[in-house]
């Protein structure tokens, strides 16, 4: 399987959605590689020269290439094919995007589907499967916002624990993912004051 790949997205260029696509995409002709948005930064405004109406019809665009790109690469990898939990993966994530310009709560709740499905289906030792485990946390991050759902938030808790327990103490991203645990723990606190938080021993 190929590593995991961190990519950093730029949400006005319609190329970089493709790229996106592609990516998911792959499960046709090799390993897929695995979209993350842990270290995502995305501004539509960073690029000069174009009429917003123009860059809101490029994002539209190239998200829909994507997210297309990505289901027919899931229809490519069915049930016990080796690479589905990755093109699962790379629709959450496009999933997540299309929300995150949209605001429809159904496109958060197919993110949801593919993004538990992949988690479940990536193994423990796999170079995807903190990808998996990230782009799913953040997932359920905006369902608890949207919804209150308290099951979302102990979800991602849950999935936030996992991420750090997973790395070691002198990974470059250990403070950012602690602090990523912190985050949820006390979202989980502010909307649920009477739910259980037990710290887990992180080191």
């Amino acid at each position: 399987m190929a590593a995991s790949l961190a990519l950093r997205v730029v949400a006005s260029l319609p190329a970089t959605a493709l790229r996106t696509g592609r990516s998911a995409a792959g499960a046709a002709s090799g390993s897929p590689r695995s979209v993350n948005a842990e270290r995502w930064e995305s501004r539509v405004d960073d690029v000069p020269g174009k009429a917003v109406s123009e860059r809101d019809a490029e994002v539209d665009a190239g998200l829909g290439v994507a997210v297309q790109a990505a289901l027919e690469a899931v229809t490519a990898a069915p049930p016990g094919h080796p690479d589905r939990g990755v093109v699962l993966n790379n629709l959450c994530y496009a999933l997540l995007r299309l929300f995150l310009r949209t605001g429809e709560l159904a496109e958060l709740a197919r993110a949801v589907a593919a993004g538990r499905e992949a988690v479940a289906l990536i193994p423990g030792d796999h170079d995807g499967r903190i990808t998996a485990l990230s782009n799913f946390g953040s997932v359920l991050r905006f369902l608890f916002e949207r919804t209150g759902e308290a099951a979302a938030v102990a979800e991602a808790v849950a999935i936030a624990r996992e991420i750090v327990v997973s790395t070691p103490d002198d990974h470059p991203m250990r403070a950012a993912r602690l602090g990523d645990l912190g985050v949820v723990l006390l979202m989980q606190f502010e909307r649920t004051p009477h739910a259980p938080l037990a710290l887990p021993h992180c080191s």
